[in-house]
């Protein structure tokens, strides 16, 4: 019995020497690897998504699934940003953007204490995200494991829908969380729309980059289930969000090896499996054509989140010329309250729905100014990289498409570090093609366009 106890009085103090330890591995392999930021990263979407991006451990101090390894990834893109040989280029932009947030944000816990931090959270996440990726060499092989990485982990978030369908709709009410629903914006809704949004990204590479290397086969073979999991899921911006995708990949198609009339014919596959489910099952079929009749009339959401816009705006103005020029530290009250053409009063207590809005009253116009200078780096160089580059025409289209998409989800909701990761992994790319000697591929970052060519999993990224 003297036994038991003293191993249940030592087993806390063993707990933590092992994250300890295992902190300091993984920023070590972070450090030297991509991959490991990768699946870090992936790792933390996926648990994000298990625990409905709530608190998963209560300290004194709340933690989520996500704080831990964005804080080793911070601590990782720190290291490499100071001393690093290898970075493909430090961007004054992007390191003015970092320097102006973690002064607001020091500045907050100041002002208000511990709730600077939860209302910084999500900024805190992209910017550790995006900053380790833009810390790395990015070529073929660190882009192919980043589209792994995204791949598996969209198939698990599509079991894990499945899953939570089949407990809804059954219903098997000793599995249901608190409340009945996951999500009391719709009982399909069984994840958030930044994960959703990673079904239809993944779909999209794997549909239009069919004939690509850079295309992981899995990604290829689940489209159709990746699109149908996106339309069941009912998210209306992701919805949105997908179709610009769509459009990017049909004007990019010349540069990709999948011509265009085959991405097209595979376009109209995708389309056929998704809407088999709508043809068989009513009740899918009614529940998807009124989310989009609600959207096109501009009900529920919609007209909610322009008059959230506008009242944000309003008092961010309102704020004077230091909150408009630098916005306004995190911790303080962001209540807003407007009236509705009825007269009814509504009271906004929750984010603002929009990613450039929130940076405007965040950030204010040096914040946002910063940032659409380094997304328009990316999106240029990949840009004339296509065009210039044959070689590199593949790469450079999946990453556009990647951030196009991105950017039209942006409108409707606010900044995901998984999203943060794929800008930086895009611009670090650029950055990296730039600092090549022209028509010459350094061995150690880029490999042969064709090779590896369909190969499944994480050795398909080994260079």
């Amino acid at each position: 019995m003297e036994l038991i106890f003293s191993a249940l009085w030592i087993t806390p103090f063993l707990v933590a020497v092992l994250i300890t330890l295992g902190s300091v591995v993984a920023v070590i392999g972070a450090c030297n690897d991509f991959r490991v930021g990768v699946w870090v990263t992936a790792a933390a979407f996926t648990a994000d998504t298990v625990s409905m991006s709530g608190p998963v451990l209560n300290l004194g101090l709340t933690l989520y699934a996500a704080d831990l390894p964005m804080v080793l990834l911070a601590l990782a893109a720190a290291i490499r940003w100071a001393g690093a040989a290898d970075v493909p280029r430090r961007h004054l932009a992007w390191f003015l953007f970092a320097l102006a947030f973690l002064s607001s944000f020091a500045l907050g816990l100041l002002r208000h204490g511990s709730a600077a931090g939860v209302q910084a959270r999500p900024d805190f996440y992209a910017l550790a995200a995006a900053s380790y990726a833009l810390s790395f060499p990015v070529g073929r092989p660190q882009l192919r494991s980043m589209l792994v990485a995204l791949a598996w982990t969209a198939c698990v978030i599509t079991v894990l829908s499945v899953y939570r369908w089949v407990v809804y709709l059954t219903p098997i009410a000793g599995l249901l969380p608190p409340g009945g629903v996951y999500n009391i914006d719709g009982p399909m809704r069984v994840v958030n729309s930044n994960q959703a949004l990673l079904l239809a990204q993944v779909a999209l590479l794997g549909v239009f980059f069919f004939g690509s290397g850079l295309a992981p086969v899995l990604a290829r073979l689940a489209a159709p289930v990746l699109l149908m999991a996106t339309l069941a899921l009912q998210h209306r911006s992701v919805w949105l969000a997908g179709l610009v995708g769509v459009c990017t990949s049909l004007l990019v198609a010349r540069g990709s090896r999948t011509p265009w009339w085959q991405q097209v014919l595979l376009v109209g596959v995708a389309a056929a499996a998704v809407a088999a489910p709508l043809v068989f099952s009513k009740t899918l079929s009614g529940q998807v054509q009124s989310s989009a009749t609600r959207a096109v009339q501009g009900e529920g959401t919609v007209t909610a989140r322009f008059d959230n816009w506008e009242i944000s705006i309003a008092r961010w103005v309102g704020g004077g010329p230091v909150a408009v020029a630098i916005g306004s530290p995190p911790g303080g009250d962001t209540t807003r309250v407007y009236y509705t053409e009825n007269g009814q009063k509504v009271v906004v207590n929750f984010g603002t729905h929009n990613n450039y809005v929130h940076m405007l009253t965040s950030q204010g116009l040096l914040g946002l100014a910063l940032w659409c200078w380094v997304t328009a780096t990316g999106l240029l160089g990949l840009w004339r990289l296509r065009r210039a580059q044959a070689e590199f025409a593949d790469s450079a289209s999946m990453l556009l498409v990647l951030m196009c998409s991105q950017l039209a989800y942006y409108v409707a909701y606010d900044v995901d570090y998984l999203q943060a990761f794929i800008l930086g992994t895009a611009v670090a790319w650029v950055f990296q093609r730039q600092r090549e000697p022209v028509g010459r591929a350094p061995v150690a970052v880029e490999e042969p366009a064709g090779a590896h060519r369909g190969a499944p999993g994480v050795a398909g990224a080994q260079a």
